[in-house]
């Protein structure tokens, strides 16, 4: 009897997690990131996996989605508040195009107006691993980061749902399947 009632229960618990395993499948999530030294400044590199849910692959072909990547270094103080030392966004724009059946990504970096680059992709695939490996050049000068100090870096990506029509944003609010949003990922850093 007790041995019958110790596998029901453990049954129960495996039925119990077995959707929260099976809805993590889809989503993004976090990989590697780092912040390396060149000679004209620091160079940013992000790695994310983006899984659509299939509504949200419905959904791209009526509307255009847009993803963030945003990113926060700060000076770690122990006597004060956190100093800001670099930030920046970069958003994607990934649109379908019924006439052409291609997908478009207009990539727009720190708030500019127009795009700075748009590209044509073949399958969702091939644009959804364009917006997932984030490479920024540049982001702080040589000199920026003093020696023995300490470092952290954040980094974000995540379906910004303000950017999309109304009606979608009411949906997004109901269904759990549209919040696609990596973990703030951080690291810290300690120039030599």
């Amino acid at each position: 009897m007790l041995l019958s009632a110790l596998a029901v229960g453990l049954l129960a618990l495996v039925l119990a997690l077995w959707p929260a395993h099976a809805a993590r499948a889809e989503g993004i999530e976090s990989g590697a990131l780092s912040l390396t030294t060149r000679e004209d400044g620091y160079f940013l590199s992000a790695d994310y996996r983006i899984e659509l849910p299939q509504r949200l692959e419905e959904a791209l072909l009526a509307v255009p989605l847009f993803f963030v990547f945003d990113f926060d270094l700060e000076q770690r103080r122990w006597y004060w508040l956190d100093k800001t030392v670099a930030s920046g966004t970069v958003t994607y724009r990934l649109s379908f195009n019924a006439l052409t059946r291609q997908y478009r990504v207009a990539i727009n970096a720190d708030g500019q107006r127009s795009a700075s680059a748009t590209l044509n992709f073949a399958s969702l695939e091939e644009a959804l691993r364009l917006i997932s490996r984030v490479r920024r050049e540049a982001v702080l000068p040589v000199n920026a980061l003093e020696r023995g100090e300490r470092y952290r870096l954040t980094a974000r990506l995540r379906l910004d749902l303000t950017q999309l029509p109304k009606p979608f944003q009411l949906n997004a609010l109901t269904q759990r399947e549209w919040l696609l949003d990596s973990e703030p990922r951080r690291i810290s850093i300690e120039p030599r």
